[in-house]
């Protein structure tokens, strides 16, 4: 994680970068906030833009084979 301050302010009133690097899939998340964000409005800004949650509505087992293929075809 990272964050790049001191930018000029954006349309949407943005002046700093947050750099978010998933550890397990090494993807980058860029995301656009202000300086003065709290950590509870970047927790909700994460949850937004990055955090998928599936609603398997109990047949948790029907979805493994997605989740085989998944993890066996990242490299």
């Amino acid at each position: 994680m990272d964050l790049i301050m001191g930018l000029p302010h954006s349309d949407s009133k943005k002046n700093a970068i947050w750099v978010i690097i998933d550890r397990l899939t090494k993807f980058a998340y860029i995301l656009p906030i202000h300086d003065t964000w709290g950590i509870e409005r970047l927790a909700q800004l994460y949850v937004k833009e990055i955090a998928c949650v599936l609603d398997f509505q109990g047949k948790w087992e029907e979805y493994l084979p997605l989740v085989e293929f998944s993890y066996n075809n990242n490299y």
